[in-house]
């Protein structure tokens, strides 16, 4: 346990692998008989394990090799945009508070919040969290006031909270986590572990309390497909054996099995039709352009609920499916994607962690691996399909190779 003690925990070598490989073992102990009832056919474990391999690889040669982005020095004080930022987003907010979109009451609402009010509104956390790093670590503002940062955060907790959205809480919390981690003092393994399964544990809860909110009567497929009588059997069968699991249990454990449920459909989706040849990345910008245009989300839901070979699509009507990292580079791209991709996922965070280590205490390069990191650990589940982490991402790199304070 010593040794595990002295492991840098948040490491691009530990904190992603163990994350990817906690997921996909979770999603396939915690079946409980549904990929029978979703009939799968494809084993995970090549594709996962290739991009897991891919992924190691590179963080590795990085990590050697001491490569790191290069540096800009610029006079202008970057924290004013995101001031800007601040109060872009917290009028956003407000509107949609004012006009009843809190998704938290009602699942049907969070489905259908106003997109642009809230890739708006989503400006409101992601500034406050580099405003509050600023003042701590760069200006050192003095602790008689650090009270007024720590309600802050807990002030868009509390917010975001209420649209009934998970992701902005997730990267809240282990973006404070980490930068806490490189900034004031390290985790032990223990420590790390702990709050990872009562994080884990609460977020499942949340995700269990959303579904139980939305209407009881709107059944799970509303689409017709005809079916022989020992299909209906054979449905009915594992339906019962699904059942047979409590309700709250299948809730909590909803994530890790819809994961590698999806995973596997997406895999048989390429294998009788081939990869989507880049054209799901492409959507993500498309979806910008004005006009009505298909989310990547949406490409992924028509392909795993193409392959249903009974009136139980993968997805419910109405709602988007979460492709997995994996699923996502595999479905646009096959094996050559999957290795390119976790390639170039394990290529930046080594990079940017390079820095981490070798900055001085002033430095934003803490937050913006913090950033990074969690992001591309959120994306093991949801992969990383909005443009809007996309600008964020940038936006996050740009502070870092331009910060005039990272003194190396």
């Amino acid at each position: 346990m010593n040794r595990l003690n002295n492991l840098d925990v948040f490491s691009p070598v530990f904190m992603f692998p163990f994350t990817l490989i906690c997921y996909f073992v979770a999603g396939i102990v915690f079946d409980f008989g549904r990929s029978d009832l979703f009939m799968l056919k494809d084993n995970i474990i090549p594709v996962v394990g290739l991009g897991l391999c891919s992924f190691i690889i590179a963080a590795l040669i990085t990590s050697k090799r001491r490569i790191r982005f290069p540096s800009f020095k610029v006079t202008f004080k970057f924290i004013y945009i995101f001031y800007l930022l601040f109060f872009a987003g917290i009028i956003s907010y407000l509107s949609m508070v004012s006009t009843g979109e809190i998704g938290l009451k009602d699942e049907s609402i969070r489905r259908s919040l106003d997109p642009k009010k809230y890739f708006l509104s989503s400006f409101l956390w992601f500034s406050s969290l580099y405003i509050g790093f600023h003042h701590l670590k760069v200006e050192r503002t003095k602790k008689s006031r650090l009270w007024l940062f720590f309600m802050l955060l807990f002030f868009n907790i509390a917010a975001f909270i209420l649209m009934g959205y998970r992701t902005p809480i997730v990267i809240m919390c282990f973006v404070s986590l980490i930068t806490f981690h490189y900034t004031v003092r390290k985790l032990k393994f223990q420590t790390f572990l702990v709050i990872t399964i009562l994080f884990t544990s609460v977020l499942c809860f949340f995700g269990f309390y959303r579904t139980m909110t939305e209407d009881q009567q709107i059944k799970f497929n509303t689409h017709e497909i005809s079916q022989t009588k020992e299909q209906e059997k054979k449905e009915s069968n594992e339906l019962i054996k699904v059942n047979s699991t409590p309700k709250w249990i299948r809730g909590v454990t909803e994530p890790f099995a819809t994961g590698r449920i999806v995973l596997s459909r997406i895999i048989e989706y390429e294998n009788e039709n081939g990869n989507l040849s880049g054209k799901l990345h492409l959507s993500i910008f498309q979806t910008l352009m004005p006009g009505e245009q298909k989310s990547p989300r949406v490409l992924v839901t028509d392909a795993v609920n193409s392959l249903s070979d009974t009136g139980r699509p993968v997805t419910r009507e109405g709602r988007t499916t979460t492709p997995t990292l994996v699923g996502q580079f595999y479905l646009d791209g096959g094996y050559v994607l999957v290795i390119t991709g976790f390639s170039l996922v394990g290529l930046v965070l080594g990079m940017i962690y390079n820095h981490v280590i070798t900055s001085s205490n002033t430095s934003y390069w803490p937050i913006v691996y913090a950033f990074f990191l969690t992001v591309m650990t959120i994306s093991i589940h949801t992969g990383l399909l909005d443009s809007l982490f996309i600008l964020m991402l940038c936006i996050s790199l740009l502070i870092g190779v331009i910060d005039s304070n990272a003194k190396e």
